[in-house]
């Protein structure tokens, strides 16, 4: 059976995608969100489904994102993923939000490479980052750093910046009045990890026998604050 069910939710949004590997007809959904992914993505998922015109006894492999990426949505996604491979008793495996927006991006730039440093929202004020060398292979394992250290580290490379996390470091240089850093180009229209490549990346790691699990990448723990009021005792 080549059916391919790939899903994410680590990003700023949801998206869906059923793939047949046989003759690559597919079926995909992305809808822009910042939360609600967890009430949405079930109902996504079934209307890819049908509109495939597959069933769920179709599917072969689930493909889902590992991070780096909002904690919550890493959750959602990975929970999911986990259910419909138990329920269907089919391997589930794991890719990175870098390396499938790498993926984007080489494969949109065959004719012009270079390389790339992939930058990601944390909602904090540091950001995800992984630079990619020219061939699409990852220089270093991704990270979170500062702004600041971003520069010190980057500033002096000739890269192009893609990635949800570019607009705020260019927002941020420009309000601090830091120059632009001469060798950075920017590559616009790589906010969220396009599903089909997930599905052909997804597909093609398990197919060569190096694909992950769906383990998450958790670069950063969870946001938790402990609550200041006065803590109710319970006598023994």
């Amino acid at each position: 059976m080549p059916y391919v069910l790939a899903f994410d939710t680590a990003m700023a949004g949801c998206s869906v995608c059923v793939l047949d590997t046989e003759t690559d007809a597919v079926i995909t959904d992305t809808r822009l969100m910042m939360r609600g992914q967890s009430e949405l993505l079930v109902p996504m998922i079934d209307d890819a489904i049908k509109l495939a015109g597959v069933t769920f006894q179709d599917l072969a492999l689930i493909v889902t994102t590992v991070g780096p990426g909002a904690f919550t949505g890493l959750r959602i996604g990975l929970s999911a993923a986990r259910s419909f491979g138990l329920a269907l008793d089919i391997p589930v495996v794991g890719v990175t939000t870098t390396e499938i927006l790498a993926e984007q991006f080489f494969n949109n730039n065959s004719d012009k490479r270079g390389d790339l440093l992939i930058l990601l929202e944390t909602k904090r004020t540091d950001l995800y980052f992984q630079p990619y060398d020219s061939t699409g292979k990852p220089r270093a394992g991704a990270g979170v750093a500062s702004i600041e250290t971003l520069l010190v580290e980057f500033a002096d490379q000739t890269l192009t910046l893609c990635g949800d996390g570019v607009e705020r470091l260019r927002s941020t240089l420009e309000s601090d009045n830091i120059v632009w850093p001469a060798g950075w180009g920017i590559a616009n229209g790589y906010d969220m990890p396009d599903p089909l490549v997930m599905a052909k990346l997804g597909f093609a790691q398990h197919a060569a026998g190096t694909a992950k699990p769906a383990d998450p990448v958790y670069l950063r723990g969870a946001d938790v604050s402990i609550s200041n009021r006065p803590q109710r005792t319970i006598a023994e």
